[in-house]
């Protein structure tokens, strides 16, 4: 059997013998040793002891706070939003109301909810700074100015009147209720006086029906 190998070898035929080029020797060396890293755990993985598949713990994240407003805020908000709408409606008023007596409530209501506003502004910028005051009227009431807005000059007056009868009941209520229970004294103090602008504007308003 060693002579058959030695006969049949390429040394013993004459044949000159072909080495592997070293490129190739040092690419089978890198490629084996890639293998291996990738064979070998993680030091994260190899310390916690888990494995790859294991599900991974998720960070914890910080609750969102939800601001609350207090109940002063409830009444600022609704006692801006409210005024806004008494202004932008009255002066829609003076521009399509058919009859004088209209036009005459709807002067009173500008000149009064435009000072009742500045003095809220006022009381708010000292007692509540950080409070964001309106500054645009919100979904329900701009959607009844257009309404007034799209109603024609026969029907305005007596849309009109309707709709600030039930505004001006609805803000008897809110500011009835800051008047008794509102935190802050000079916002209660307002809200009384404004109180009895109100029952003035509803009565005259009443007479309009």
């Amino acid at each position: 059997m060693s002579s058959y190998r030695r006969l049949h070898s390429p040394a013993a035929s004459g044949k000159p013998l072909r080495r592997r080029p070293a490129f190739m020797v040092w690419r089978l060396l890198g490629l084996a040793g890639v293998l291996a890293l990738l064979a070998a755990p993680s030091p994260a993985l190899a310390q916690t002891g888990a494995s790859p598949s294991d599900p991974q713990p998720v960070p914890q994240q910080n609750p969102v706070r939800v601001h609350h407003p207090s109940q002063d805020e409830r009444f600022v908000n609704g006692a801006m939003a409210g005024g806004l709408f008494e202004i932008r409606s009255s002066k829609l008023a003076l521009e399509k109301a058919q009859r004088g007596d209209v036009k005459q409530v709807a002067q009173m209501l500008i000149k009064d909810h435009t000072r009742s506003e500045r003095e809220l502004e006022q009381i708010v910028g000292k007692q509540m700074p950080d409070l964001r005051l309106p500054a645009s009227l919100p979904m329900k009431e701009k959607s009844q100015v257009q309404e007034l807005r799209n109603t024609s000059s026969s029907d305005f007056d007596a849309a009109f009147i309707t709709m600030q009868m039930k505004a001006h009941q609805a803000a008897i209520d809110i500011f009835s209720e800051a008047a008794k229970n509102a935190s802050q004294p000079e916002l209660k103090a307002f809200a009384r006086k404004t109180l009895r602008v109100l029952e003035t504007h509803l009565q005259r308003i009443q007479k309009l029906a």
